[in-house]
């Protein structure tokens, strides 16, 4: 059974490691997939929850006391979900969260990198944790499968810094990679 915790991802990393995200590729072994770590942001590795994968944040919690914008990989075992493609698990969740949140774009097929993938859009009001500050949050999920795991990229942002924090998160996404799963490198030539 999916242990589905639909606070979206939010800043649901109690105990984490936090690292200054190398210049590079983050390469995960256990799901076979890669990642363009953003420049100058930091990795946390999560602890206490195997569905999350790893988290890189904009800001170390002292610096702003709170943890967005981010993006946060999720893993979840979807092999007794009726998943074939990535849309099938985006309309699961979708079905899930829609009443919760103001939808932005409902759940859609998309090619990223040559790679099929799903995507949905939530906003919600959120609080900031240390100082109880009320904002808007935006909530964008990429969805991808690799054999019977669904892997979200979960893009996380305040309305009002989204904007501009948009060609971070487009070319973090664009830069994905899934290990023995055909696709495209960033010149457009195909792998396999």
């Amino acid at each position: 059974m999916i242990k589905m915790r639909m606070v979206i991802a939010l800043c649901l990393v109690s105990a984490s490691l936090v690292y200054a995200a190398e210049e590079g590729r983050y390469v995960n072994e256990r799901y076979g997939f890669s990642i363009a770590a953003p420049k100058g942001w930091f990795r946390m590795n999560p602890q206490g929850d195997e569905r999350f994968v790893v988290k890189f944040t904009k800001y170390q919690k002292e610096k702003r006391g709170v943890f967005n914008p981010a993006m946060i990989i999720t893993a979840d075992d979807v092999s007794v979900l009726p998943v074939t493609r990535p849309l099938d698990f985006a309309n699961f969740i979708f079905q899930r969260i829609e009443e919760q949140y103001d939808v932005k774009e409902s759940p859609k097929e998309l090619e990223m990198s040559g790679l099929p993938c799903a995507a949905l859009s939530v906003g919600m009001p959120l609080e900031m944790i240390a100082t109880g500050e009320a904002f808007y949050g935006v909530n964008t999920l990429y969805f991808f499968l690799k054999d019977k795991t669904a892997i979200t990229l979960s893009i996380i942002d305040r309305g009002d810094t989204h904007s501009e924090n948009i060609p971070v998160f487009q070319e973090a996404v664009q830069s994905f990679r899934l290990e023995g799963v055909p696709g495209k490198t960033e010149s457009g030539t195909q792998v396999q």
